[in-house]
């Protein structure tokens, strides 16, 4: 999951600290749903508790099953109706597989802490 959140900050030049403050501009929304999107598309198998527990470790930031739910039909929507939405993800989507093929490639390098993000531990 911190792969996909470095993705996105890196895409959208931003710090992971904006995608999970508690804020409802659109801007910040946009970004926490298609985070979310993004994981749920990448890791199929992971739960939504998954999801909770790495957002609460990891800012803090609490999260129900029902808004990760949201997040992705309203990405969905956008990427159905919005070319541009639609070809911001399908590259983000490309540099995850990628991302994650380098790791697997280079497995004894700690890419996480090299991008100062830190671990999620699943508890």
């Amino acid at each position: 999951m911190e792969k996909i959140l470095i993705e996105i900050c890196k895409f959208y030049n931003t710090d992971s600290r904006f995608v999970f403050r508690e804020s409802r501009k659109m801007r910040v929304i946009y970004l926490r749903h298609l985070f979310f999107y993004l994981v749920k598309s990448t890791y199929r198998e992971i739960t939504y508790r998954e999801i909770q527990e790495f957002c609460l470790n990891y800012k803090r930031f609490k999260v129900d099953h029902a808004t990760i739910l949201h997040a992705k039909k309203q990405i969905q929507n956008r990427i159905d109706t919005d070319a541009d939405v639609r070809s911001d993800v399908q590259y983000l989507l490309m540099n995850i597989k990628d991302a994650h093929t380098k790791s697997i490639v280079i497995s004894n390098v700690d890419l996480v802490s090299y991008c100062d993000i830190p671990r999620f531990i699943n508890s």
